[in-house]
């Protein structure tokens, strides 16, 4: 991506996120370890496990539709669907905590440019702003 994430794109990740089932999302195996699931509020009752809702499931198919993946052992492969069945439940998580980083970002680059256009030369007022912003823990309001 070459240019900043504009507030709409942004409010149509939200609504994504806020549209797909409430986690937390969870792991699991079954089958022989042959298939894996992603399922919302996945709980482990001791004798098996109970969740509201499949979210996804996988399965060890090979790869060999793949040339690049020619070579690979079926251990490999059964890696590579429990590496993405891992991502996949975790995306929701993930994108909550990269929305609230892009947006305080985006926060803190709006007060430093405002904090830039107030600059007094003589006073260095704005400069000794920045430099105390950039050192605090929480962004202030701009």
């Amino acid at each position: 991506m070459t240019t900043p994430l504009t507030a709409q794109q942004l409010d149509e990740i939200q609504a994504r996120h806020t549209a797909a089932t409430r986690g937390p999302w969870g792991v699991y195996q079954f089958g022989g370890d042959s298939l894996i699931e992603v399922a919302a509020d996945l709980k482990d009752t001791g004798t098996g496990y109970t969740a509201r809702r499949t979210i996804a499931r996988f399965d060890e198919e090979p790869l060999d539709n793949d040339p690049t993946h020619a070579e690979w052992t079926a251990e490999e492969d059964w890696a590579q669907v429990q590496a993405d069945a891992e991502f996949i439940a975790h995306a929701p998580e993930d994108v909550r905590t990269l929305l609230a980083e892009v947006r305080r970002l985006q926060q803190q680059r709006r007060y430093l440019i405002n904090q830039l256009a107030k600059r007094d030369a003589r006073s260095g007022e704005a400069d000794r702003k920045v430099r105390e912003f950039l050192a605090a823990d929480d962004t202030p309001a701009p």
